[in-house]
């Protein structure tokens, strides 16, 4: 007989069918438009689906619990298809949606706690659990009140009436996605997939649309006719160059639309890569307008798309030179550009500024030459197109005599014509141009002369002045929304956009925004900069639009939504100019006199927190007394985010003074409250804190548990790609390095390092190329490509003035130069290091001071580094330093007392083996080997020697690897009869990972004292 569900199951079964349809047309609105919380509401809501079935108390109020989401789900849905900007929703539901969110989080916690074993459940009483499912159910009806009461939707209830709305909301999405330029669409994703109940999946058809056919194009026919004759080769690659404001686009734009184009290529596509900063965004962007399903990297993915077509295709790349330009971006563009090419049936066509072809591509011969001013006659006809005057004067011909015949301001000075009429602006260009163009007559010189021309115009009115000032310090531009909301503080500001976009200076881009070019904006930077107060009122805007996530999703950083991520260069811009002109230590002196004046709790603990952690390094005892005021405060107003942040705060101070236990037992602290206010990106930010007291103390496994524990929160709350998410890879990668994985270690920072740029996130890209010079010094990379990651990582410092930082950069240089051989300056540098009160920096010095396997005879001087070692691993409580201290220690002993030193090696072949360090385990065993070598037991060297070549291999160790080869090549020619019938009887280990040479059997060796090595054991307990 067939199974019969039991109510539960059914329970489960129904609410299944009623979130399916919904989250999956959350998903294609997210691809579509990413609006913000949306990512994160849909990986919570299947996290709550998924757990609600495994819960074992209360399980009737769980289901009842998620029962209650899908038709909120439906509400917020149907407002954003009611919206009038599809994926930007007005302040006051924004509130309403992030509140949501947040109940999400709570359910979350709440079915988590039901589940046996759960973690999570020790952080609150049986009460507390009961309260807070209560709490979490009247939240979730107060936001179905809420949310339909915003919009038509009738309550639904059954499945039928569920799959019938999804279908119908389907539709209306697929109509409005349809009726939108590709440049509406999000970067994510440009076709979209619809999932029914059934889990079925079609796709609608492609909207990455083509830009449309230049209007006006006159002059560049003899560059179109050879740029089509090569595009009859087989396998075209073109490249089209030129300066700025030259019309390359245009010429692309003219080739794409061409006949003999559209007959040949049945697929053509067109990219524009101004917004990709790395081959992984470029690759991202083009698999946006082929339709393709977002990814962490697209490249192979896009590759193949182009291999599986049928038929010839055609991809046109514009604004190639955003990510190509980069040193550090341009060998993975070129990457990824040699794998298109190497695709048969794809012609390539791409544009870029400059006189340069990107390399790694066989471009179709003959090369196109860049682009020239137009001809005369070419900048005549676009003057009568855009002017609908015909007629030839002496007037018109001075002012395209003054344009350089350059399409930007040809284009300019004729739309300024069109409006004000030809003697006007000559008489204006006459009056202006003794002053403007005194430096000479380039066309950089026009141009400013130009742009001024069209300032006169009697359309551009002070206001107009001050919107154009604006634009030029907001690379992103302006939406309408922040134009009619935004508060700027200037007149009939609708009537300053019209005047502006009237006189083309400025434009609206393909996302519908106000922006200015180039040109104009470095122009206007020059001679109209914008005033303090219209700065001061969008430097408040974009604080607006941030503090709107940090309220409740507490990591801006790291949430990728669109309205931020549409104003990305505008806040990298406005955070850059104010970060520069800070004094940190007025400020700090100048709030701590105001805040005497005021009785606010909450924000003197928010105060002296920031400021404390910023003082952390300048002046630890300073920064941490703020940080304890700072606790007391956040304590007597309640809010725990507060709490959180500051004990975090402390515990980030105690790990880097060398008290991991301390700091640990603060991380734990956090979890608690953070879960208690059922607040899981505080959650998340403790746990990676608390993983990284762990690896100090050498818990390597703890840590990757609870980094995973992070990644999952981490992808639950949509802030996957983020901050959080960086960073805890980059704590694995550290895991790595500790375990001597340097080739995991690098793969990691090679793919977040591919994720960010130096414009995007200086900082984190710096790190990341300190970390890649770091290992690369381990392993033997060549000095030059070791000192390049060091000078890139440096400069970022340095100007953003992180003295610890640069610190991190010496100690390296410093290893480099031991490596090297460069003892003398090697010593200094990390006895300078010493210095530092970071206790990662002083970690890393002293191991290498005391590796007297690094240093010749006369640099020894006597045993203090090892001893040194030792006591710097107890003070801060490192455990794998521990044990490099008993190697390094029984390196001095090996010539005058053997028994001692094998206890050592003992022991510390322990430590290594228990913390799974590949290189120090092989060390050990190379010590017994020459041990066993001196005595004459050349069976027992070859063993040792042996069982330490594959870790050496493992951890990269070429030159280790060939030692040992050379010495055991030695060995066979010396003996080969003995040897050959000691490998019948120890063959090599297969998997020394898994081989652990017991300390026992060591020790039993006629030269170990029992009762010394209990004494090295006791001591490293």
């Amino acid at each position: 007989m067939p199974h019969q569900l039991t109510s539960t199951e059914a329970r489960i079964n129904n609410l299944t069918a009623h979130l399916t349809p919904i989250l999956n047309l959350l998903v294609d609105l997210n691809d579509a438009f990413c609006p913000p919380l949306v990512q994160a509401i849909i990986k919570t809501t299947e996290a709550l689906i998924a757990g609600v079935q495994n819960v074992k108390r209360n399980k009737d109020q769980c289901l009842q619990l998620v029962e209650s989401i899908h038709p909120v789900l439906f509400a917020i849905l149907r407002i954003h298809l009611e919206s009038e900007a599809v994926g930007s929703l007005p302040p006051a539901i924004l509130e309403d949606v992030a509140e949501f969110t947040n109940t999400l989080h709570k359910s979350y916690t709440c079915i988590e706690m039901q589940r046996d074993g759960n973690k999570i459940r020790q952080f609150f009483r049986q009460s507390e659990a009961h309260g807070l499912l209560k709490e979490c159910q009247n939240k979730l009806d107060q936001a179905l009140t809420v949310f339909t009461g915003r919009t038509t939707l009738t309550v639904l209830n059954n499945a039928t009436q569920v799959q019938d709305e999804a279908d119908a909301m389907h539709k209306e999405l697929m109509e409005l996605i349809s009726t939108l330029s590709d440049g509406t669409v999000s970067d994510q994703s440009s076709s979209v997939f619809y999932r029914g109940a059934n889990g079925s999946q079609y796709s609608s058809n492609s909207f990455s649309l083509l830009p449309s056919k230049p209007k006006i194009f006159y002059g560049r026919d003899s560059e179109l006719q050879e740029i089509m004759k090569l595009l009859g080769q087989d396998t075209p690659r073109v490249a089209i160059l030129g300066g700025g404001g030259m019309g390359k686009t245009s010429l692309a734009r003219a080739a794409l639309h061409h006949p003999d184009t559209c007959a040949r290529f049945e697929h053509r596509s067109f990219v524009s890569a101004e917004a990709a900063t790395t081959s992984v965004e470029l690759a991202a962007l083009i698999g946006m307008h082929l339709g393709l399903n977002p990814g962490a990297n697209l490249t192979r993915t896009v590759v193949q798309y182009f291999i599986s077509q049928p038929s010839p295709c055609l991809l046109v790349v514009d604004n190639l030179e955003t990510p190509w330009e980069p040193a550090q971006a341009r060998e993975g563009v070129e990457n990824l550009l040699s794998l298109l090419a190497a695709v048969e049936h794809l012609a390539l066509i791409v544009t870029l500024r400059g006189l340069e072809r990107p390399g790694k591509v066989r471009w179709t011969r003959p090369f196109p030459q860049p682009l020239q001013p137009l001809s005369n006659d070419a900048a005549q006809q676009i003057f009568e197109q855009i002017t609908d005057d015909s007629h030839p004067s002496d007037e018109r011909t001075q002012l395209l005599e003054f344009t350089g015949n350059m399409p930007l301001a040809v284009d300019l000075m004729a739309h300024l014509v069109e409006y004000e009429g030809l003697s006007t602006v000559l008489t204006r260009w006459k009056t202006e141009k003794t002053s403007l163009l005194s430096v000479g007559h380039d066309r950089h010189s026009n141009l400013d002369a130009s742009i001024a021309i069209s300032l006169s115009s009697p359309r551009i009115t002070p206001g107009a002045i001050e919107l154009l000032s604006l634009l030029s310090i907001l690379p992103d531009g302006l939406s309408d929304d922040q134009l009619m909301h935004g508060n700027l503080s200037i007149i009939d500001i609708l009537s300053c956009k019209s005047a502006l976009l009237a006189t083309s200076l400025a434009y609206k881009d393909a996302k519908n925004r106000l922006r200015s070019l180039v040109p104009i904006r470095e122009h206007i930077q020059q001679f109209s900069p914008p005033s303090q107060p219209l700065v001061m009122s969008i430097r408040k805007e974009f604080h607006s639009l941030l503090s709107s996530y940090t309220k409740h999703m507490k990591a801006p950083i790291s949430t990728i939504t669109a309205q931020i991520m549409a104003n990305f260069a505008n806040l990298h811009k406005m955070i850059v100019q104010r970060y520069n002109s800070v004094d940190a230590e007025r400020l700090v002196s100048q709030g701590i006199s105001h805040l005497q004046h005021l009785d606010d709790p909450e924000l003197e603990a928010k105060f002296y927190g920031t400021a404390g952690a910023f003082m952390a390094h300048s002046n630890p005892m300073r920064g941490f007394q703020f940080l304890e005021k700072a606790l007391a405060l956040s304590k007597s107003t309640g809010d725990a985010t507060i709490q959180c942040n500051i004990i975090l705060s402390m515990a980030i101070f105690m790990r880097r003074r060398g008290n991991s236990r301390a700091a640990l037992a603060l991380c734990r602290e956090v979890e608690q409250i953070a879960y208690q206010a059922t607040d899981l990106v505080q959650v998340t930010v403790a746990l990676e804190t608390l993983a990284g007291a762990l690896i100090i103390l050498g818990d390597y496994k703890g840590a990757l548990i609870e980094l995973n524990r992070a990644k999952e929160l981490i992808n639950m709350c949509g802030l996957t790609g983020g901050f959080h998410y960086c960073h805890v890879l980059h704590d694995q990668a550290e895991i790595h390095i500790k375990k001597s994985e340097y080739a995991e270690a690098q793969s990691i920072h090679t793919a977040l390092l591919q994720d960010t740029s130096m414009n995007k996130n200086p900082e984190t890209y710096a790190y990341i190329r300190l970390n890649i010079a770091l290992v690369d010094v381990t392993i033997g990379t060549t000095t030059e490509l070791i000192q390049q990651n060091l000078d890139a990582a440096r400069k970022v410092f340095t100007g953003v003035k992180s003295p610890l930082s640069i610190i991190n950069c010496d100690m390296v240089l410093a290893d480099l130069n031991l490596r090297e051989r460069n003892w003398v300056l090697a010593r200094a540098q990390f006895q300078e290091g010493l210095n530092s009160r970071d206790g990662q920096v002083v970690v890393y010095c002293v191991e290498r001071l005391a590796d007297s396997t690094r240093w010749p005879a006369h640099f020894q001087g006597h045993a203090k580094w090892p001893m040194i070692c030792l006591c710097e691993s107890h003070r801060l409580q490192e455990r794998l330093m521990l044990y490099k201290a008993l190697l390094f220690i029984g390196d001095w002993f090996i010539s005058e007392d053997e028994v001692t030193a094998h206890n050592l090696f003992t022991v510390a072949l322990e430590g290594f083996t228990l913390l799974d360090v590949h290189r120090s385990r092989a060390q050990c065993f190379m010590r017994f080997g020459e041990m066993a070598q001196k005595k004459g037991d050349s069976s027992k060297a070859a063993k040792m020697w042996r069982e330490a070549r594959p870790l050496f291999e493992r951890s990269l160790q070429t030159k280790d690897v060939e030692q040992i080869d050379r010495r055991l090549a030695a060995l066979e020619k010396e003996n080969p009869s003995s040897l050959a019938n000691f490998m019948t009887l120890y063959p090599p280990t297969e998997d020394p990972d898994k081989e652990v040479i017991a300390s026992t059997e060591v020790a039993q060796s006629s030269n170990t004292d029992q009762h010394t090595c209990d004494q090295v054991k006791m001591l490293s307990s």
